[in-house]
């Protein structure tokens, strides 16, 4: 065999180094995404991969979560490190997750195989028809009904009160009622479902607030019947002035203004309807007998602000047929003594103007059966 040049053997040398110098980049392996295939509405979902790079190049990750969030590469990792993203879905449905790798010098691998994520609605909702009692007489009772879901969920209390600004939570349960001592204080309250992290507010907002009416005019008995009379609506808390003279409104009067005799004199009176055709002899004559309200009036108080005076029976009886207007402004609380649901009101006379028989009142009602706060 010819023997080879010096020459000949520095050009294969040469070759065998250019062509081992140039060897080509190679792309990370392709990633195999792990992680849950299924989840709810707004879950936190992790998922997990990782991927090898032949030059052990650090791996940069693209993830396609199969909704419309934006697709773009991450921060670089070190190559076979395991990395977690997570992802949040709005809306309900399959999706398709699949992950794409690259070295520093921009070698791509393939796409993955695709992990389906069934995404559900999330369970829970609103609590259902709240509504609020009188667990006593100066406190209440928040109860509602579950939201239509097995899913496991806390309850939340919320009361803002009529001198306050914002809502305050006042219990967080796992019961469907929550019982309150307000001070005093009448307001608002709400009530909110959490499932997880996500809160479902009812849009129901309950209220122990008092129903005011504005200044309205009565009239003594004699001077004028057709304003004598005063009531308030059982559903709207509304007052209203009615005529004494006409029996259909036996149930519309709470009370009605008085001297309790013939004419009109002084001092004025707010009594009870049940005892006008007994009682008042200005009313001989003139107020027909029907079935008129039983109300009960307070001796005139000091604090209009305060929670009205707690019913006595006889023979401590705090509650009367009738009460004297002593004073401008004069406070008296009223009690519908006479219904199966009783309810606690405050009368406000502003003013008394004794030659024409009139008065000028203001009233709250308070809409809550057997509830005596009367904050306003």
């Amino acid at each position: 065999m010819p023997r080879m040049t010096t020459a000949a053997a520095a050009s294969c040398l040469i070759l065998v180094v250019f062509f081992v110098g140039c060897k080509q980049n190679q792309p990370p392996a392709t990633p195999t995404p792990s992680g849950p295939s299924s989840g709810n509405v707004h879950d936190t979902l992790s998922f997990v991969f990782s991927s090898i790079d032949p030059e052990n190049q650090e791996v940069e990750y693209m993830v396609a979560w199969g909704d419309t969030s934006a697709v773009e590469w991450s921060a670089p990792y070190p190559s076979g490190q395991q990395v977690t993203r997570s992802h949040v879905y709005a809306d309900s449905g399959v999706y398709h997750v699949k992950v794409r790798a690259r070295d520093t010098e921009q070698a791509e691998s393939g796409w993955s195989d695709s992990l389906s994520v069934t995404i559900v609605p999330e369970p829970g909702g609103p609590p259902l028809a709240p509504y609020l009692v009188a667990d006593t007489d100066s406190a209440v009772t928040v109860l509602w009904s579950p939201p239509q879901t097995q899913s496991q969920c806390v309850y939340q209390v919320y009361f803002r009160g009529v001198k306050d600004s914002a809502y305050t939570l006042l219990s967080t349960t796992v019961s469907t009622l929550s019982r309150h001592m307000p001070q005093g204080a009448t307001g608002w309250y709400k009530v909110a479902a959490k499932f997880g992290n996500t809160v479902y507010e009812s849009p129901t907002v309950l209220s122990t607030v008092p129903i005011r009416t504005v200044v309205t005019a009565l009239a003594e008995l004699n001077s004028d019947p057709s304003l004598s009379g005063y009531g308030w609506d059982r559903e709207s808390g509304a007052g209203s002035v009615f005529a004494m003279t006409d029996s259909a409104n036996c149930s519309c009067v709470d009370f009605y203004v008085s001297d309790l005799q013939t004419g009109v004199g002084d001092p004025l009176d707010v009594v009870s309807p049940s005892k006008v055709d007994s009682f008042d002899a200005g009313a001989v004559g003139l107020v027909p007998q029907a079935a008129w309200r039983l109300t009960g009036f307070s001796n005139p108080l000091l604090d209009p602000q305060s929670p009205l005076p707690e019913y006595q029976p006889p023979p401590n009886a705090n509650y009367f047929i009738y009460t004297r207007v002593s004073s401008q402004p004069c406070y008296i609380a009223c009690l519908t003594a006479g219904d199966t649901l009783k309810h606690y009101a405050l009368i406000q006379v502003d003013s008394v103007d004794v030659p024409s028989g009139r008065i000028w009142i203001q009233s709250w009602y308070q809409s809550v059966p057997g509830l005596r706060l009367i904050q306003h």
